[in-house]
């Protein structure tokens, strides 16, 4: 293991945004000598969730280096009024640690938690029918795979993009890549809600040109009569 290397690549995570104890776990990952490994961080900012997977590779003469980073920037759903209860239960519960076999998660005793969440996640099942609310309280967790139309609801509340990592330049951080996702965001929610806009009055047009085509129609067979 090359110190100096590590020490290089420590301070170059740590202009993106890694604290500074982030040597500690570049350490864990580069004392197995992989051929490649991730990094991950997250940041939440307001009730914007923001992941981060720097990819990290061994080059030449076995340095390793940092080449790229993916953010995804995942917006909190809005959970429908029907489904507030069940959203209240399962935001109770350290679902993370829960799959990882950890107890006391709601009232501290490990049988009555296993009947709680059991019936709990029967509940979810039965009237969280498109997976909303399961995705709001698993997504970036190991649960998150269990979700129902989880595609679907990756499309409608997240958004990614890769930055490069280019030598000699100063990177792009954490806070830029998400204020810049922050605002691919808002750019794509105003281009839908246009969208929606030129087609709801499309729409009126359509019914407005009917209606005139039905008078004039009205107009022709009363002439001929």
């Amino acid at each position: 293991m090359n110190r100096k290397n590590m020490d290089m690549l420590a301070g170059r995570l740590r202009q993106l945004g890694f604290s500074e104890d982030i040597q500690y776990r570049l350490l864990a990952n580069v004392c197995f000598a992989p051929a490649h490994f991730e990094i991950e961080h997250q940041m939440l900012v307001g009730a914007d969730r923001c992941k981060f997977s720097v990819h990290c590779v061994r080059g030449d003469q076995d340095l390793y280096d940092a080449i790229y980073f993916i953010a995804c920037l995942r917006k909190l759903p809005e959970t429908p009024s029907d489904l507030s209860g069940i959203d209240a239960s399962m935001h109770k519960i350290d679902w993370q640690a829960l799959y990882q076999g950890k107890e006391g998660l709601v009232l501290g005793d490990p049988v009555q938690d296993t009947y709680i969440i059991a019936d709990l996640l029967q509940e979810a099942i039965n009237f969280d029918k498109d997976g909303l609310v399961r995705y709001k309280h698993w997504s970036g967790t190991s649960l998150e795979e269990m979700v129902p139309n989880l595609g679907y609801l990756k499309t409608q509340f997240e958004i990614s993009q890769r930055f490069y990592l280019i030598d000699q330049q100063s990177p792009i951080n954490f806070g830029d890549a998400m204020r810049f996702l922050q605002s691919r965001w808002l750019e794509r929610r105003m281009n839908a809600d246009r969208k929606l806009l030129l087609k709801s009055n499309s729409g009126r047009q359509g019914g407005h040109l009917l209606k005139k085509r039905l008078r004039h129609n009205r107009r022709l067979n009363t002439n001929n009569s």
